[in-house]
């Protein structure tokens, strides 16, 4: 889902979305990423490779960390996938205004809002996707960043209060009956876990790229997990993590691209890790 922005003309009245302008920008369509149905294995590879790969939309570089707890720094270079500037899926049939609160400073690759009622919303069920799964979806959160105001784009005021909206990377962990289970990606700003402290650092693992340099360095306290990307000129961030706590279920039939996934060695690495932080937090007293 992303958040309607209507743009205004010069004397105050809202640009119609049924004809926007020719000049108005529009995500670069490409193929969207899914895996064939599973068959017997819960554990099969992955098929046709070359039909996963994408022409990731333009996404963008100037973006600060998501939330609380995750400072400004400078953007990632293009050709990694940051998990706080994961690719949105290609564009729908929808329309788009033309205007965004984006500062003048970016504008020359400011997104452009959807002029939507509703979430786009896919014909997949569970049956496409396969655990240990990386994949990207539009992400809405509260807003605790003082520093991010409605100046920003991705912050919009809702009747709950301030939203903030980014594409953020997921592993998938479990596929249920209607819904999948995933834990997040962070790189905190493009420094990973560098610096923090260990009560921080153990609640998370952080995630190397299948024939890494031997020169990578874990930051992490546990043995990193091993992601293989579809697209070999998008790879994962040096600095990327895997949040063990931070779990939330997904819909099947949300806007996604799946950009890789992670060895079976590693999938069952981070899952151990799941259950022994789920099992710590389950003895604690009443």
């Amino acid at each position: 889902m992303r958040l309607v922005n209507k743009s205004l003309t010069s004397n105050g009245t809202a640009r119609s979305s049924a004809n926007p302008p020719s000049t108005a920008s529009r995500p670069r369509p490409g193929p969207r990423l899914f895996d064939p149905a599973p068959q017997k294995s819960p554990w099969l590879p992955d098929l046709r490779k070359t039909t996963l790969l994408r022409q990731v939309t333009n996404v963008d570089d100037d973006i600060a960390s998501d939330m609380r707890d995750m400072n400004i720094h400078e953007p990632a270079q293009n050709k990694f996938l940051d998990p706080s500037l994961a690719p949105l899926p290609a564009a729908g049939p929808s329309n788009y205004w033309q205007g965004t609160n984006a500062p003048t400073e970016d504008s020359h690759q400011a997104s452009q809002a959807i002029n939507a009622k509703h979430c786009v919303r896919t014909q997949r069920t569970v049956a496409d996707f396969r655990k240990g799964q990386i994949i990207s979806l539009p992400t809405h959160v509260p807003n605790l960043d003082p520093k991010k105001t409605t100046r920003d784009r991705r912050v919009r005021l809702t009747w709950v209060g301030p939203a903030y909206s980014n594409g953020r990377l997921y592993a998938l962990m479990w596929i249920n009956d209607n819904d999948m289970t995933a834990l997040p990606l962070h790189s905190f700003g493009d420094r990973g876990l560098a610096g923090r402290p260990d009560r921080f650092k153990r609640n998370y693992v952080c995630v190397r790229n299948v024939g890494a340099s031997p020169e990578w360095v874990n930051h992490g306290l546990y043995d990193p997990v091993d992601v293989e990307v579809y697209d070999k000129e998008k790879l994962m961030l040096d600095t990327s993590t895997i949040k063990l706590t931070g779990g939330r279920g997904i819909d099947p039939q949300e806007d996604i691209s799946i950009v890789g996934r992670l060895t079976e060695e590693s999938y069952n690495h981070l899952e151990a890790l799941w259950e022994r932080q789920s099992l710590e937090a389950r003895r604690k007293p009443w």
